[in-house]
């Protein structure tokens, strides 16, 4: 064998024939003569077969029941923290109006804190089946609320503005997500039908 008839082995440095998969000495994989590799399909490109489609659907569907998992962390933290803010609330005014004082915390404002919370339970429920219009509906529904506590009181606009700002963020991409998922099925449907 000549010099460039062998490959030296990037494990043991054996010389093997060129084109071999495995080296003979220590039984390991030998790079490959000829660069090559499965071809990268994203979320811009569709697949060349039907299951590369296939493949490229699934991602795009993990990616939007993250939304899902979005959804769900609104509820459960509305759950947690809305009456915990009422309590805070309740604590801060009594501070402020000086010492004997007490206020009540009517009970509509913990069935508006227990009915945002259903919602994005509901939310989360639909999104099972309907990710894209359910991350939607749910970053509208996020935002308006916070638009809301915001005029309502302009302090609002700085707490709680990391968890705020990844939940926006999160349903964001769900909605990307959804946008091409949506459209990779309109694609298998029209070569479906062809």
């Amino acid at each position: 064998m000549t010099q460039l008839d062998v490959q030296a082995c990037p494990h043991c440095g054996a010389e093997n024939a060129l084109g071999s998969t495995f080296c003979a000495s220590c039984g390991k994989a030998l790079p490959a003569v000829v660069q090559g590799g499965p071809r990268v399909v994203t979320a811009g490109t569709s697949g060349a077969t039907s299951t590369g489609r296939q493949l490229l659907g699934d991602e795009l569907t993990k990616k939007m029941r993250k939304a899902s998992g979005a959804l769900l962390a609104v509820a459960i933290l509305q759950t947690i923290f809305g009456p915990v803010m009422l309590m805070m609330a309740k604590a801060d005014a009594e501070r402020q109006a000086g010492a004997g004082a007490v206020f009540e915390i009517k009970p509509v404002a913990y069935v508006i804190v227990f009915g945002i919370a259903a919602a994005f339970f509901a939310l989360f429920v639909w999104s099972r089946f309907q990710p894209f219009a359910a991350a939607i509906v749910g970053l509208v529904l996020f935002i308006s609320i916070w638009l809301m506590d915001i005029i309502a009181d302009p302090t609002m606009i700085a707490k709680g503005i990391l968890i705020k700002i990844i939940v926006i963020a999160v349903l964001v991409k769900a909605i990307q997500a959804g946008s091409e998922y949506r459209k990779l099925r309109a694609q298998q449907r029209g070569e479906m039908g062809a």
